[in-house]
């Protein structure tokens, strides 16, 4: 899979994992933003929660995925 993606933040981080899987860390961005635009290409994005490391599938940002 090649996602091209234009992104403005403070730092990201990418990290590779098995079965062609990434870890992507990014500070100063909008999160709705980029949920909505990887939906759009008909990708999906997992959100975790560092807390409690649950994992909340994100294909487009609702307010509640946010707080």
């Amino acid at each position: 899979m090649k996602l091209a993606l234009t992104l403005e933040a403070d730092s990201v981080n990418v990290q590779a994992l098995n079965m062609g899987r990434i870890v992507v860390d990014v500070d100063g961005v909008n999160l709705a933003e980029l949920i909505n635009k990887v939906a759009e290409n008909g990708d999906s994005l997992r959100v975790v929660d560092e807390r409690d490391s649950t994992e909340t599938p994100a294909t487009y940002a609702s307010p509640h995925q946010l707080l």
